[in-house]
């Protein structure tokens, strides 16, 4: 990147397109309909927050089960396309699955 005034550009972001609630979010900011708060405690939150994330996606559970030889190698395939090791891949799916982000077909 080219230098101006002795300062490396800032990368644009990328333009989303809104839809929905996001967007009707937006355009009342924009609009000055809704606007931010100071939090007084920050650090308590922001502390707070991130230990609930941890703890949310932490693997505290094993799981053991049998599958076709078949199956493994095209999970391993699905995984490797994907660039992910294939405990990550399958995890991701059963978590879908559960959240309601994958459907089971009939």
């Amino acid at each position: 990147m080219k230098k101006i005034n002795g300062k490396k550009p800032k990368k644009a972001l990328p333009n989303y397109e809104l839809d929905g609630e996001d967007a009707e979010m937006l355009a009342a900011l924009e609009n000055g309909e809704i606007g931010f708060e100071r939090v007084k405690s920050y650090k308590t939150i922001a502390k707070a927050s991130k230990e609930a994330a941890r703890n949310y996606f932490k693997k505290n559970a094993r799981v053991s089960f049998r599958i076709s030889q078949t199956d493994l190698d095209n999970v391993k395939r699905m995984a490797a396309s994907e660039g992910l090791p294939y405990q990550t891949f399958l995890t991701g799916i059963i978590h879908k699955l559960t959240t309601g982000q994958l459907r089971p077909t009939p």
